[in-house]
């Protein structure tokens, strides 16, 4: 017996749509980002999963993934570093070991005024990162901690 996921078929085309457009450098996305902050929280509400395809739902999920780091490089561009912030948090929600999520966050976060909010989720990670792979940060992610704490 198959079993899908409660995803609209709308908000899965949004993302792949959205996801395209990044890949192929085109700046007009099928969706533009305030429809697509509107389709992605639909696709949180239940694992990527169609029993049987588990490599169809990895790949949905780096599509998924791909286009929340779209949509928060452009909420960047436009200086919504609260909103970027946000959608970063919804990556490492996904994926709680995406340093370059968690540094983009961190900048947001920073320039949103929330350095204390930053430095605390760079604790986190680290810690996460140490438990799970006995590793540390990378060192790009290091130096932009050192950076927010002499910056404070």
């Amino acid at each position: 017996m198959r079993t899908v996921a409660p995803i609209s078929t709308l908000s899965l085309l949004a993302l792949i749509g959205l996801s395209s457009c990044v890949k192929s450098g085109q700046k007009t996305p099928l969706v533009t980002p305030p429809l697509a902050t509107q389709i992605a929280p639909s696709v949180e509400t239940g694992p990527f999963i169609v029993i049987g395809h588990l490599e169809h739902r990895d790949r949905l999920q780096r599509v998924y993934v791909d286009a929340l780091m779209e949509l928060g490089g452009r909420l960047v561009e436009e200086d919504r570093h609260a909103k970027a912030a946000e959608v970063f948090r919804r990556v490492l929600a996904r994926d709680e070991l995406h340093e370059e999520a968690l540094r983009a966050m961190m900048r947001s976060l920073a320039e949103a005024g929330e350095r204390s909010q930053a430095l605390r989720a760079y604790r986190a990670f680290a810690a996460k990162l140490r438990e799970e792979l006995d590793a540390d940060p990378e060192e790009e992610t290091t130096m932009l901690s050192e950076q927010l704490q002499t910056s404070a």
